[in-house]
């Protein structure tokens, strides 16, 4: 009887952890100048054809999957007159409910400021 204690409790941690880590799997479309580039992200495990999975991947699980505090902010660049416009596409999934954010930002640097990793520039 004891033994069947330690194998549950040995199992909460691993649930818990399993429970707490996002999963995503998500398209992106970047349209910049005459390009489109398309990536695949996927978070829990981090991967995708995304250049920077990990970083993107953190700084969606630090806004609960929010693709909306990705839209163009404070930035000073963000304020300036449309000059080189970047749209974004991302739709997909965030711990199973679906996502879809379409955005344009005036600029590249506006961009990066904004959605940072996740909308890849270059």
């Amino acid at each position: 009887m004891a033994v069947a204690a330690l194998v549950v409790l040995a199992a909460t941690p691993a649930q818990a952890a399993t429970a707490q880590a996002p999963s995503a799997e998500l398209g992106i479309l970047v349209f910049h100048g005459d390009g489109i580039r398309q990536y695949s992200l996927d978070c829990g495990p981090d991967g995708g054809s995304h250049p920077d999975p990990r970083t993107a991947c953190g700084q969606l699980r630090k806004v609960d999957g929010n693709l909306t505090t990705l839209r163009p902010g404070a930035d000073p660049s963000c304020k300036a007159p449309e000059t080189d416009p970047v749209d974004a596409e991302i739709m997909g999934t965030w711990n199973g409910m679906i996502t879809v954010l379409n955005v344009r930002y005036p600029n590249p640097t506006c961009a990066q400021a904004s959605a940072g990793t996740v909308v890849p520039i270059k």
